[in-house]
């Protein structure tokens, strides 16, 4: 019960409706204070919020997605960002803007590879669907993300990836 209150406290005294197979109506249920879809639902958003009030605003410059902002704010930045590998399979990822108290989550999935305007690739394109990508390192300038396959490194790919990132 919402009341906090274990047991059943109201005797079931006939059939509802007149139906057998229900023993008392919905309205009769719901007057008993057992919790209801909109007291869950009320009760969930309200935890949510509370555990999420101040932990980050929208996009660059924008007002708060819930609660109040800490200062400094929470920024969000994101896109999808295509590069050729270095000799090791790395790429970096520039932020803009830069995050200059700290980096708090980056999260990166490889995409199809994109060519740049004209259709034209400056190095091989990287389309293996069975890539590793992984995260090396993250400043609040930007996020190196490493390329590999079968326990190697792909140097010299042209690689697309969709990335996110959230500091301040």
């Amino acid at each position: 019960m919402a009341s906090g209150y274990p047991g059943f406290s109201a005797p079931v005294v006939g059939v509802a409706g007149g139906n057998a197979a229900n023993l008392v109506t919905l309205a009769q249920v719901q007057g008993f204070g057992y919790v209801n879809e909109a007291t869950v639902r009320s009760i969930a958003t309200s935890m949510i919020n509370s555990a999420e009030g101040g932990l980050m605003v929208g996009a660059w410059g924008t007002q708060p997605l819930i609660g109040v902002a800490p200062n400094p704010s929470w920024t969000i930045q994101g896109g999808v960002y295509s590069a050729c590998t270095d000799a090791s399979g790395r790429i970096t990822i520039p932020f803009n803007p830069h995050y200059s108290h700290c980096v708090q989550s980056v999260s990166v999935t490889k995409m199809p590879a994109t060519p740049q305007a004209g259709g034209h690739y400056p190095c091989p394109p990287y389309d293996w669907i069975e890539s590793q990508v992984t995260l090396l390192g993250a400043s609040g300038t930007g996020a190196v993300v490493q390329f590999s396959h079968d326990y190697s490194w792909q140097p010299g790919m042209w690689v697309t990836i969709m990335y996110m990132a959230m500091g301040n």
